[in-house]
């Protein structure tokens, strides 16, 4: 289990959605960290730019959306 928690996400792409907050923030955090480009997807808009400006534009992109439908 540590060799998975330590591979390297470089190169990956990683959809999230309810991400501006709690378990979906934390999942973010720790993909952007293994090295993986992130889309991040939630209701509230104000939350999420913050996500995005903590981890770098380079790093996650933002996208305002309702997914249940």
């Amino acid at each position: 289990m540590t060799q998975t928690r330590n591979r390297s996400l470089a190169g990956k792409v990683v959809l999230i959605t309810g991400a501006a907050r709690g378990i979906g923030a934390a999942t973010a955090a720790a993909l952007a960290e293994r090295g993986a480009r992130l889309v991040l997807t939630d209701l509230d808009q104000p939350p999420l730019d913050g996500l995005v400006a903590r981890l770098g534009p380079d790093r996650a992109v933002g996208v305002v959306a309702d997914v249940c439908d």
